[in-house]
């Protein structure tokens, strides 16, 4: 096995070849697709990172792969399964040996190569902007370092979620504008410029000497977020001016996050997949490098400039047959006050499902219905509509397939159609129509027992036209 090895500290990676060993009961084993390159691996390289490895390491953190091999302790994982992991160290290897607890799953709508390129970054943004920034929509954020890897996903994340962003980087402000900034200044310009507005978050990836400035531009009550000090200097605020301020001072360390409580890196990771998956967020730009040139992609990562992200292919051949499965457009709830908050909004579109004759049968069948207009296909052609028709109580009853794929709430263990608030047929479903659905949330409440009440306006649509019209009421546990 072929493997990157660092023997010392601030020492030059080099080419090494490794045993396998064999795995302990809770392990997998997985080939390496990509790898992505991070600050911390920087850090790491240089002995100045908050945990470091025993020399000789091999370096790398970020990687995307395929399962070879499992542990007879490990649950919930197959052979061949595709998935990423962020790890400190130990990625840039053919392969990689890990606990089950520090793998995720992919995403069929994400391929391997975006996976090794976006996890580390987009989970480390999320989780500053949802849980220690409490982001709303409308507000205004100030991101120091929108042109690395974790500020360019800070940039599209506030931007999709309603943030008017303001970054600052010495990177294009083209791309920083692509990606959803509003505002893009230089590190000399920004203060002048947003002095005298209300900024309600800022996200610092960058320390030095910008940070103070960046603090007094914060409104009363508003947030700080110390992601890291890419200027490798950490800066020192004075605590009156916290106080006079009222604002907050708050730490982001999403390693130690993701590793005291993986489950909730899951549900950072499923709301990452559906946002890429929607086409809100976009894999950045990046700089890839061959296996073969890997050995110096840590030393040109020091010097980068201008690209937010570097990837190296182990495996090219996985990444050449790596296919997008299925891309799935779910709506994905995380928590009921998540279904609130999106009272009056579009949830999508289900996919088509083509309405066959066996279907028509089998639910003339199950209701009793027999009328020779949806079964007898001879008589049936002799009619203005040249085929037999679903029953229009068999459009309806698609209703709850349609509704899993339009949105996933994992929260939810059970859920009742309790009813059809209103309901109108609007033209006939001939025999291998395609139907779909579309739906918008109108109404939500909690109801007994820490329930969910929902009415959904929803219409069923052939080749473009509505043939249906439908308000559905369910109840959630």
């Amino acid at each position: 096995m072929k493997a990157l090895l660092i023997g010392a500290k601030a020492e030059a990676p080099k080419w090494t070849e490794l045993d396998q060993r064999p795995l302990a009961p809770n392990e997998l084993r997985i080939q390496i697709a990509a790898c992505g390159i991070n600050f911390p691996d920087i850090l790491i390289q240089e002995g100045k990172y908050q945990f470091l490895p025993t020399f000789p390491y091999t370096p790398g953190g970020e990687f995307s792969g395929i399962i070879t091999e499992l542990g007879e302790e490990v649950q919930g994982f197959t052979i061949g399964q595709r998935v990423y992991g962020i790890e400190r160290w130990g990625a840039l290897s053919e392969e990689i040996i890990l606990k089950a607890d520090r793998v995720f799953s992919l995403a069929d709508s994400m391929r391997l190569e975006e996976a090794a390129s976006m996890m580390y970054n987009f989970s480390t943004a999320l989780y500053a902007l949802k849980h220690k920034g409490k982001m709303k929509q409308g507000q205004r954020i100030l991101i120091l370092g929108a042109g690395g890897g974790v500020g360019s996903a800070a940039v599209q994340l506030a931007h999709t979620h309603g943030l008017k962003v303001i970054a600052v980087s010495r990177s294009s402000p083209e791309v920083l504008r692509g990606y959803g900034a509003d505002e893009v200044y230089t590190y000399d310009s920004f203060k002048d410029k947003v002095k005298g507005t209300p900024l309600d978050l800022v996200l610092d990836t960058v320390g030095g000497s910008s940070a103070e400035e960046a603090l007094r531009c914060l409104s009363p009550g508003g947030r700080y977020l110390v992601v890291g000090f890419a200027a490798g200097e950490v800066p020192v605020f004075p605590l009156n001016l916290i106080l006079l301020k009222d604002v907050s001072v708050t730490g982001v360390f999403w390693g130690s996050f993701s590793r005291k409580f993986p489950y909730k890196q899951e549900e950072l990771a499923r709301e990452i997949f559906q946002l890429h998956a929607s086409g809100k967020i976009q894999m950045p730009k990046v700089k890839r490098y061959e296996w073969e040139e890997a050995v110096s992609v840590l030393s040109d990562f020091k010097q980068k400039r201008g690209v937010a992200k570097y990837l190296v292919v182990v495996s090219p051949r996985l990444i050449a047959e790596d296919q997008v499965r299925s891309v799935s457009k779910k709506r994905i709830f995380l928590s009921p006050e998540e279904v609130l908050a999106s009272i009056g909004m579009e949830l999508g579109e289900s996919p088509f499902i083509e309405i066959t004759q066996e279907m028509i049968d089998d639910f003339a069948d199950a209701t009793l219905d027999h009328q020779w207009i949806h079964i007898d296909e001879e008589a049936a052609r002799q009619t203005p509509f040249g085929s037999t028709i679903a029953h229009g109580f068999l459009t309806l009853s698609l209703s709850p397939k349609f509704l899993e794929e339009i949105y996933e709430m994992p929260f939810v263990k059970s859920g009742i159609n309790y009813g059809v608030d209103k309901v109108r047929f609007i033209a006939p479903v001939k025999v291998n129509n395609r139907i779909k659905m579309s739906a918008r949330l109108l109404e939500a409440e909690p109801s007994r027992n820490k329930g969910l009440k929902m009415r959904l306006g929803v219409t069923y649509f052939v080749e473009g036209k509505p043939v249906c019209v439908a308000e559905l009421l369910s109840v959630l546990y």
